[in-house]
């Protein structure tokens, strides 16, 4: 399978196919270590976990404005998605995070990188890790004294 990247390599597939070839990655490692349970995504106004659903939305506008920066941006966001999944399905993960949004969202973004490496045949150059930050540091917010503070966007790329 090819590198995510468009710059490194040529992905031919469209972008569900990305979405698809993550989650699929993610269910078999992660997911399955977790016992999480099987999970759908499709295209909504906002881009967001549900944990009564086990459902991940992700907003079309959004994932095509992160796909610029190349595929790898968008599968860290889908991977980030996902790692909620994974927080839920081990709630002590959610226990652990205390129920703060920060702490939730720092500790998703750790996660995503340990789902990005983990998935099989598929491998990350410089450049993907490189637009990966970006794309963590764009989704970072600064609204520290806001309960649904994110964390800033150079926190978010550390957590990364």
């Amino acid at each position: 399978m090819p590198s995510p990247s468009k710059a490194s390599l040529d992905f031919t597939e469209d972008m569900e196919s990305l979405i698809e070839v993550v989650l699929a990655g993610a269910e078999k490692t992660i997911g399955k270590k977790a016992k999480a349970k099987d999970i759908k995504w499709k295209w909504c106004e906002d881009t967001y976990y549900d944990s009564r659903s086990n459902f991940i939305c992700l907003e079309k506008k959004f994932i095509g404005e992160l796909s610029k920066l190349g595929d790898a941006a968008v599968a860290f966001v889908v991977a980030h998605e996902y790692a909620h999944h994974v927080q839920f399905a081990q709630s002590q993960l959610i226990a652990k995070a205390q129920k703060n949004t920060m702490r939730i969202e720092l500790q998703a973004d750790c996660y995503a990188g340990v789902i990005l490496a983990s998935l099989p045949n598929i491998s990350f150059n410089q450049s993907d890790v490189e637009s990966m930050i970006t794309a963590a540091a764009l989704v970072g917010d600064h609204e520290y004294d806001h309960y649904s503070h994110h964390g800033s966007g150079e926190n978010r790329a550390l957590a990364l």
